[in-house]
């Protein structure tokens, strides 16, 4: 733990997140932005948050700007499940074909119980303790908890049973209430389905109301979420508030201009989890390709990520499949530097969005600060209200590939004419040293 004497008069904050650098995911940034532009407007953040060898992928970078925060990284306990696993394997032993069936169907609702409401429920407890002793320790009165995982948000409701202290609950993507439809079915998103119950549901049914009502203020990324919680919760309603995402001018480099009679260069970066189906773009350009109103040699498209497979198959199959070996490149991901140099480079960025149409991608707003022309591919959505609000490119449906070919068409004919299309003129409504001065505002509130 890096540690520093707060400041005279320096006001206190714990912010508590499983993802935090150096952590690589996307969900490590904005409590990290946040605890780097509240400590220099005069706040004292302590950070909580699991110890290194927890992240799948590390981005060390990203340590540089909260290197000197009081930063305290716990263990996490191994959840029931994970010691049954480990048991099993221990033991040698294995299910035959006839028990695989009921093996499915017990280990399903196993899932959604012994490891409800996340896999990383395994922190809960090491979370709540350390919590309880700096609250106690430094007279803390003030704590942010970031989520997901979902765990994140239970640990709060639990230590505002335990401490006197103000809760904010930051939900960067929803917990439960949007996924519901009016006859109570969920929606699959990825592999959330497989590891549901009945049971599961109500129990997060609870924990979910028992968030609304511990936290003294939630606050959510888009307007969308914000008014389904106000309809679901309307007793919580005045203590919900919106805090985009957004970009830190701080972070984005300065790249070359780009070479004369270079391709046509559309970049994606990411990944494509949460039911991102890149196939109908895929089809798209490769129906563009064989009615010749596109040729391979005066187009590049970058896919850059954690995207070795879609939901339907292996991306390089997918690839060569539509014949598009000679335009589309992939490349494994890249540090976050290197990820926004490569938006700047491109002459326009693809977004594909989840199905859950409350919440829009990270990444769509480092893309607004690049102001390269956006293609986002999303049913009526966040993501699609942010690029029609904002004037930052295209929409398309992502299933509507005829939608698709033309966006995809007004895209490179403008580049042909040698005027491309531009993104966002003004995204500073995003950068994060104004969002953060947003949560100043709603800590302000609480007094």
């Amino acid at each position: 733990m890096a540690e520093r004497a707060p400041r005279s008069g320096s006001r206190k904050l714990l912010i508590i997140a499983y993802h935090f650098p150096p952590d690589a995911a996307v969900g490590g940034t904005r409590p990290a932005k946040f605890a780097k532009y509240l400590a220099r407007d005069g706040w004292q953040p302590y950070i909580l948050t699991v110890r290194e060898r927890y992240f799948a992928e590390t981005d060390w970078s990203r340590l540089d700007e909260v290197r000197d925060l009081p930063t305290i990284r716990t263990r996490c306990w191994p959840t029931l499940l994970q010691m049954a696993v480990i048991s099993k394997r221990w033991l040698g032993v294995r299910s035959s074909g006839a028990s695989r069936g009921l093996t499915f169907r017990l280990t399903r609702y196993a899932n959604s119980l012994f490891e409800l409401p996340d896999q990383q429920i395994g922190w809960l407890i090491p979370a709540v303790w350390t919590a309880y002793r700096l609250i106690r320790t430094n007279a803390i009165r003030t704590v942010l908890v970031s989520s997901p995982p979902r765990t994140t948000a239970l640990i709060g409701v639990l230590l505002s049973y335990l401490v006197p202290i103000r809760l904010i609950t930051d939900l960067r993507d929803p917990w439960l209430t949007p996924y519901l439809q009016p006859g109570g079915a969920f929606r699959s998103v990825g592999d959330i389905a497989a590891r549901r119950s009945a049971l599961g549901d109500v129990i997060e049914r609870w924990l979910e109301k028992k968030i609304m009502e511990r936290s003294s203020k939630v606050i959510v990324t888009t307007d969308r979420l914000a008014d389904v919680l106000r309809r679901a919760y309307p007793a919580a309603a005045a203590g919900i508030a919106v805090i985009t995402n957004g970009y830190d001018a701080e972070d984005m480099p300065v790249v070359d201009p780009p070479e004369p009679g270079r391709r046509f260069t559309l970049s994606y970066l990411g990944s494509l989890l949460l039911d991102r189906a890149p196939e109908p773009f895929f089809d798209a350009v490769a129906q563009l390709l064989r009615e010749r109103r596109l040729s391979p040699s005066e187009i590049r498209i970058n896919v850059i990520g954690h995207i070795g497979s879609t939901l339907n198959g292996r991306i390089n199959g997918l690839i060569a499949g539509n014949g598009l070996e000679d335009c589309v490149h992939v490349a494994d991901a890249v540090t976050y530097a290197d990820s926004l140099r490569e938006m700047l480079r491109s002459d326009a960025l693809l977004l594909i969005t989840p199905k859950q149409t409350c919440s829009v991608p990270a990444k769509a707003f480092e893309y607004l600060a690049a102001r390269k022309a956006i293609l986002c591919l999303a049913p009526e959505s966040a993501s699609a209200d942010l690029i029609a609000t904002t004037r930052a490119g295209l929409v398309a449906p992502p299933d509507d590939v005829e939608a698709i070919k033309t966006a995809v068409m007004t895209l490179v004919d403008a580049f042909r004419r040698g005027h491309p299309l531009s993104g966002c003129a003004d995204a500073s409504a995003y950068e994060r040293k104004a969002l953060s001065q947003q949560l100043a505002d709603q800590l302000a509130q609480l007094g």
